[in-house]
């Protein structure tokens, strides 16, 4: 039995689909997850999550977003916590004092 008649169970656009949907599906749980853990305050982390999806061997899906946001969540920085909601007092003054992180 020859290997050379066999097709492929799904063509290429096919898989193009799933791709294209699957980087779609992932901003859309992301999004989910920001609004269940309440955290939507101004909408920048939120808005701030892109998907990008480039074809090779192998195709490589990215997400991204606002860095800032993975901080806020693990509450690091000097007298912030977890659950701080995102409030960063010392950006209030970053203008004219930018020491307070390097």
């Amino acid at each position: 039995m020859s290997g050379s008649n066999i097709q492929p169970p799904v063509t290429q656009e096919d898989i193009n689909k799933y791709e294209e949907g699957w980087t779609r599906e992932m901003m859309k749980y992301w999004r989910e997850r920001l609004m269940k853990m309440k955290v939507y305050r101004t909408g920048k982390l939120y808005s701030s999550i892109s998907g990008h999806r480039t074809q090779g061997s192998p195709t490589l899906i990215e997400h991204r977003f606002a860095y800032y946001g993975i901080y806020v969540a693990l509450g690091t920085g000097k007298g912030y916590k977890r659950g701080n909601g995102g409030d960063l007092k010392f950006l209030e003054d970053w203008k004219t004092n930018n020491k307070h992180r390097k």
